[in-house]
């Protein structure tokens, strides 16, 4: 009943519900989420945090609490605690590319930046076809003036996803960085023939005309 009142949108009997099974039987672990995930849809994180934790206690490997945890800890600004659970979950499912992103995604807020592009390089062996790695990972090199590399990640959300006008913005603005003129102009200049109303691109291929 607690599950059809919270896909219902409605949570304060839904919450009722779990903590009435709850006092039935503690041990209930998917009550304990249950009622985690109606907190954090309700906003009240911090009681959420308590729920999760309490379903840990009982079922440490339930790597998708765990990551629940993770991701509020992330908007509570908590990264340190985000990486330990994140890597916990990951030391539970190795092979998940996913985890390793998060714990890259993780590391990066936290200023970690050798840490954080270890982990998507982790991400990437384990799923080297998908794009958004690649694409975070270029604006981690980005952030850091890595030019060089952040060129080389774009090149290859491109290859993978080579109709992605927002890929070739991004390395068409990090060749400009690089000052890379003509090599700029071939990205902004791609995608005006597929979008010619493309705003940003038609103000940087102004930019490099001289025309502003």
């Amino acid at each position: 009943l607690g599950n059809i009142l919270y896909e219902q949108g409605r949570f304060e009997e839904a919450i009722k519900q779990y903590q009435m099974a709850i006092r039935l039987r503690p041990d209930f672990v998917e009550a304990y989420n249950n009622l985690g995930n109606v907190l954090v849809e309700m906003g009240r994180v911090e009681e959420a945090v308590v729920q999760y934790r309490t379903t840990l206690k009982f079922r440490p490997d339930f790597t998708d609490v765990r990551v629940n945890l993770a991701n509020l800890y992330l908007t509570m600004g908590k990264f340190g605690d985000a990486i330990l659970e994140f890597k916990t979950a990951a030391k539970l499912k190795p092979d998940n590319p996913q985890l390793h992103y998060l714990i890259g995604v993780a590391y990066n807020k936290q200023g970690q930046f050798k840490e954080a592009v270890q982990e998507l390089r982790n991400a990437i062996g384990l799923q080297p076809d998908n794009p958004a790695f690649h694409n975070d990972l270029a604006v981690f090199y980005a952030d850091k003036n890595y030019l060089d590399e952040a060129a080389g990640e774009y090149q290859q959300v491109l290859r993978l996803n080579p109709e992605s006008i927002k890929a070739h913005y991004d390395l068409g603005m990090i060749y400009l960085r690089m000052r890379l003129k003509d090599k700029a102009r071939k990205e902004f200049e791609i995608i005006l023939k597929r979008e010619p109303d493309f705003l940003p691109a038609r103000q940087a291929l102004e930019a490099l005309d001289g025309k502003r």
